[in-house]
């Protein structure tokens, strides 16, 4: 028995809504007067990419990283 391809689809919804509670946790973890910043960055990082949502989840840990490390970069 093969899947159809309602199977994908409740599939793919379910990893989108995995990947907007991670990228929400995320958010969590920086401080609400940072997270604006912090919006930016990602936004910069994956500003004119596709990506699979793994390959987002993964950008979105290491510009968080880096905010940790570094903060938001000024002029």
């Amino acid at each position: 028995m093969s899947a159809s391809p309602l199977d994908y689809v409740h599939a793919y919804r379910h990893m989108q809504r995995i990947l907007k509670r991670r990228l929400a946790d995320i958010f969590r973890l920086i401080p609400r007067n940072e997270r604006a910043a912090f919006g930016e960055m990602l936004a910069h990082e994956l500003r004119g990419r596709d990506l699979s949502d793994d390959e987002m989840r993964r950008v979105a840990e290491r510009a968080w990283h880096a905010f940790l490390n570094y903060g938001w970069p000024s002029g």
